[in-house]
């Protein structure tokens, strides 16, 4: 695992020795998204949900995101988030207010009327169906009113998402057996 693309390109990540907790979104489909984001992503706010090893979060903020909030409710793999998030500064050379909040999203959620520019979840896919409601409606109340804003969600391919006030723009991986990242944006209704 590294990072694929900016500052701190090639910047290999610490993972989990063992544990299904921990499903790092690969290298491939992290470049694959990021360069569709393209320059977008550039002095934005991210929040990653489910961060895991922080993958996600760390790629935005060595590719120029101003600020990144990961949360992660297993304590070990937060720590571990940390040291990643701690070499990736420093691989930039330079500290960010970006921060590791160690809660479950769900009981515990972020401020009132907090806002992000692009929201990624990446929950156990044990659990990612029985969760898709709960997670929608974080991203919905803490994602940013603009039409750039995006919520990122990566699920097994095989599942089926559909979700009121929710429009699916955009596919990355999706094969039946393998992990798909679905990238959504709020309709009208």
């Amino acid at each position: 695992m590294r990072i694929t693309g900016g500052k701190a390109a090639g910047v290999r990540l610490q993972v989990p020795k063992k544990g299904p907790e921990v499903r790092p979104a690969t290298d491939r489909m992290r470049e694959s998204v990021f360069s569709s984001l393209g320059p977008d992503i550039g002095n934005t706010r991210i929040l990653d949900l489910f961060a895991g090893t922080g993958a996600y979060g760390l790629e935005a903020l060595s590719r120029g995101a101003r600020e990144v909030i990961w949360v992660e409710s297993a304590r070990k793999t937060a720590s571990l988030l940390e040291l990643n998030r701690q070499e990736v500064e420093k691989s930039m050379g330079q500290r960010s207010s970006s921060r590791v909040l160690i809660r479950d999203i769900r009981k515990h959620g972020l401020r009132a009327g907090e806002r992000f520019d692009y929201i990624f979840a990446d929950p156990p896919y044990e659990l990612a169906d029985r969760l898709l409601s709960e997670i929608f409606l974080i991203a919905g109340q803490h994602l940013a009113e603009s039409a750039d804003s995006k919520f990122l969600l990566e699920v097994p391919g095989r599942l089926t998402v559909e979700e009121s006030g929710w429009e699916e723009t955009r596919r990355f991986g999706g094969d039946k057996s393998g992990p798909s990242l679905r990238v959504f944006v709020r309709t009208s209704e």
